[in-house]
């Protein structure tokens, strides 16, 4: 007597032997031709694209504010905050600074985090954010021109200097500063009870408190003492 299923037991049956037949590897002769429209794949469908950023146009951008401070340098800075938009290239940040210092854009270099500023990238290309600190300086060549003018005009200062009346302490203090005399005996005081070494921290602390005596010290008077101090050397 054959045996007989109900339906669902059939159905059950069918599923099974169909998931175990699709389970197999496929095999093909050794003159099997794919169809056609399995030659090609088929492409994912696009995604939406983002939308370009004008490039030409930096007002689109939220703007940052950035702080300027001078390092090592002794540009006056008449500006020290700028609010620009990120994609604002170096160099067009470099001549508003020059505008406001009146000095040549080729003579400054900007500082952030270590690296020298590239004029042709931007502030974005340096990732700044809004409060970032930028450092300014001279140049090199900037440097030397500013020190050679400043020898320059130190002879008519310390005559300047030499020439106040002698009405207060302070004009005292600043008058015999200027003296290299002065520093020349100092020196040869410390020297004999101090070696080199100790003797250059004495003079340097006695120049600290020197200067402080003197009260308010213009660059041409600190220029004047300083002349005469390393006139002792």
């Amino acid at each position: 007597m054959a045996a007989t299923m109900n339906p669902a037991e059939e159905l059950k049956f069918a599923t099974h032997f169909l998931h175990s037949i699709s389970s197999l590897p496929i095999k093909y002769q050794p003159d099997y031709v794919p169809p056609l429209s399995q030659w090609f794949p088929t492409l994912p469908t696009a995604s939406r694209p983002f939308a370009l950023r004008d490039k030409s146009n930096p007002t689109t951008e939220p703007s940052i504010t950035i702080t300027l401070k001078p390092l090592k340098s002794p540009i006056t800075l008449t500006q020290s905050k700028y609010t620009l938009p990120p994609l604002t290239p170096i160099h067009s940040l470099k001549s508003q600074i020059a505008a406001s210092t009146k000095r040549a854009s080729s003579s400054l270099r900007l500082v952030y985090k270590g690296k020298v500023l590239v004029d042709t990238k931007t502030l974005q290309d340096y990732d700044m954010k809004d409060g970032a600190t930028v450092h300014l300086m001279l140049a090199a060549g900037a440097k030397q021109e500013e020190q050679v003018q400043e020898q320059q005009t130190v002879p008519a200062v310390q005559e300047t200097v030499s020439n106040r009346p002698a009405d207060d302490d302070e004009s005292i203090y600043k008058a015999k500063g200027c003296d290299a005399q002065l520093w020349t005996d100092l020196r040869g005081v410390v020297n004999k009870h101090f070696d080199d070494k100790h003797a250059e921290k004495v003079l340097g602390e006695f120049v600290k408190s020197y200067h402080q005596l003197c009260g308010p010290l213009s660059v041409g008077d600190r220029d004047a003492l300083r002349k005469a101090e390393k006139g002792s050397a």
